[in-house]
């Protein structure tokens, strides 16, 4: 009886000791990919003219990596659930300087849409959040082929500012 609960035993931790996870690595552009939540204001020649332009308050944005995973390249979208605009582009990132930017690039939504993406950076623990949290931010200035909006009210451009997501509920 012994040795069955002695080869049971050795079984059982050849078992556990084969159940390694291995460790998931990082993305080309970790430092910068992230859930945020950010204000969209109406800008002209780089100056904001209307705040919270469309009274939507934060709203959720993401950065990720692209399918090639490549550090000079980086995806911003919007809100998949409740867009500001619905836009997906790929811009060029710099991970040592935390920025990111295009020109001309298409909405990968297919729409026909060409964004600009200009200034964007990221701060490491350069905003507080409402629960009076640091946390990292982020800013740029976009614009899109389709926007009717600016010309008739004046403004050329978004200014799009916010906070990394934390999780808490404070923060929201």
């Amino acid at each position: 009886m012994k040795k069955v609960f002695y080869i049971l035993g050795v079984l059982s931790v050849c078992l556990l000791a084969s159940c390694k996870k291995d460790p998931v690595e990082m993305t080309a552009t970790v430092d910068m990919a992230g859930d945020w939540y950010v204000i969209v204001d109406a800008a002209k020649g780089g100056q904001v003219v209307y705040e919270d332009v469309y009274d939507y308050g934060n709203i959720h944005m993401f950065t990720s990596n692209t399918s090639a995973n490549i550090a000079t390249e980086m995806l911003l979208t919007d809100n998949r659930d409740d867009p500001f605009w619905k836009f997906k582009v790929k811009v060029t990132a710099d991970p040592a300087t935390l920025t990111f930017s295009s020109q001309n690039a298409d909405n990968l939504y297919g729409d026909g849409c060409v964004i600009n993406v200009t200034g964007g950076k990221i701060v490491k623990g350069g905003a507080q959040t409402p629960s009076g949290m640091p946390a990292d931010s982020i800013e740029f200035y976009i614009t899109f082929s389709d926007d009717t909006d600016g010309p008739k009210y004046g403004w050329d451009s978004f200014y799009i500012h916010g906070y990394r997501y934390t999780g808490f509920a404070g923060d929201e």
